[in-house]
């Protein structure tokens, strides 16, 4: 099906009385009458039928995922959210997309599902290169991870520093190195329980050991431009491609 006929869904018959129906069942929730909410079990059944009658209705697939979560089937709430986001690419607007992305992080990693938030969030990326705060939700994610993979952080250390940089652009030596301290503790302290290989460990160190001096002289250069009003906006910003390599333009900074 195409793009066009996609997003005529949204104007069917079907597609409102989905959206009633979805909208009548958030509010019993959120409202409950006599103090009683309905429970897990009657949610899905509730987005079960309105799957049933209107299987384009991704609020409704991705909320059944959410549901599968909180009864422990995690393989049939992939399901359900592969098929939500599918379908949500090509039906909402990039902002509304976005947003939800976030609320789905959010709820993945209060149930502790961050395996599932490295999953999906490698696929948002992909899908929005320019959005900083999926690489930090990834980062964090990572390191919270049962599956601990101390290469995606080495791979996405340099542009998070340069984000951190242009963001904060009056840090110091103290702080920069405070960063490097605490990061190769926290790996040093997963590879003492075994959560990180140690030949892994000291490649790491060794990388980003690498890129400090590179990244410590952009830190002292940044400082120095930022603040000189004797330096056009237009010459900043020339200055501030040449160091960071772009990152400093993501959105969300």
């Amino acid at each position: 099906m195409d793009t066009k006929k996609l997003k005529n869904i949204r104007r069917t018959n079907a597609w409102k009385a989905a959206e009633w129906d979805y909208s009548g069942i958030i509010a019993s929730y959120q409202f409950p009458l006599l103090g009683e909410r309905p429970t897990v079990e009657t949610m899905a059944i509730r987005m079960d039928e309105i799957l049933e009658t209107c299987p384009q209705f991704f609020p409704a697939s991705l909320h059944r995922g959410q549901l599968y979560i909180l009864e422990g089937k995690d393989d049939l709430a992939i399901q359900h959210y592969d098929q939500g986001f599918e379908m949500m690419r090509n039906l909402t607007t990039e902002k509304e997309l976005i947003d939800t992305i976030n609320n789905f992080i959010d709820f993945l990693e209060n149930e502790l599902r961050f395996d599932m938030c490295c999953k999906y969030l490698r696929q948002f990326i992909e899908l929005f290169p320019q959005k900083a705060l999926f690489y930090d939700y990834l980062a964090g994610d990572i390191a919270r991870s049962k599956n601990e993979n101390i290469f995606e952080i080495q791979q996405y250390f340099e542009p998070i520093m340069h984000k951190f940089i242009f963001k904060h652009g009056d840090i110091d030596d103290e702080i920069f190195d405070e960063i490097y301290n605490s990061l190769i503790l926290f790996y040093d302290f997963l590879r003492k329980y075994k959560l990180v290989n140690t030949e892994d460990y000291k490649e790491f160190v060794k990388k980003i050991n690498g890129i400090k001096s590179k990244l410590r002289k952009k830190m002292h250069r940044y400082n120095e431009i930022r603040h000189d009003d004797s330096i056009s906006e237009e010459e900043k910003e020339d200055i501030r491609e040449e160091l960071f390599e772009g990152d400093h333009v993501w959105p969300f900074i």
